[in-house]
């Protein structure tokens, strides 16, 4: 391999054949990078969407590599770095996550910021219609992912998150196009949020994309 292989590789990610199958080859070059310059090449955009190579592969649901390059990350700190990088639209990775209905593409991501200042971060970016994380959820009818999201939540972090309006001045349950998503977010404050620990323990479990 070249110095600039981890630069070819991540070129190549764009391209619209590249398959979800290169983790041990990505895993390899990525090792060979310093922790600076590996953070530094996994924040480039393309010059003309804005996308990282997170952005683009949470938009092809390539789980494995997500998992391949978060794995490869050191902190907290700089996974949250990574995942609140914004596009020409102002999408984060995990915004287009949770518009997916993909619960393991959304867990592949945020299983690495477990830190509760790092995962609120995350979750009070607005794109630029002004909506966060959660209310793209609320659009796709993500019931799990809803419940993923606010389950790693405190009581008074959920009911921060639950205010957030959007430019339109609609918070994540006025945006739902599903009556029962917008109850399960109206009621969702009366209900108990789980542990940090109880929830990572649950999201070994393996989960499929969600009908919606």
């Amino acid at each position: 391999m070249t110095d600039n292989s981890l630069d070819v590789m991540l070129r190549g990610m764009r391209s619209e054949w590249c398959p979800d199958t290169m983790p041990t080859q990505l895993t390899s070059i990525l090792k060979k990078e310093s922790q600076p310059d590996r953070i530094s090449k996994l924040s480039q955009k393309h010059q003309g969407t804005g996308e990282t190579v997170l952005h683009v592969a949470a938009r092809k649901h390539m789980i494995n590599t997500i998992e391949t390059i978060m794995d490869c990350i050191d902190s907290e700190y700089s996974a949250a770095e990574l995942l609140g990088l914004q596009d020409c639209s102002e999408n984060t990775p995990t915004h287009i996550a949770a518009r997916s209905g993909d619960i393991g593409l959304l867990e592949a991501m945020i299983k690495h910021v477990k830190c509760t200042a790092s995962f609120k971060g995350l979750l009070t970016i607005q794109n630029r219609p002004g909506n966060t994380v959660l209310h793209s959820a609320a659009k796709s009818g993500s019931k799990g992912i809803i419940e993923t999201i606010l389950g790693m939540c405190t009581r008074e972090e959920v009911a921060e998150i639950l205010d957030i309006r959007n430019k339109f001045r609609k918070t994540a349950s006025e945006c739902a196009h599903d009556k029962n998503i917008a109850e399960l977010l109206l009621n969702y404050n009366s209900r108990e949020s789980l542990p940090l620990d109880t929830w990572y323990t649950r999201s070994n479990s393996k989960h499929g994309k969600l009908e919606v």
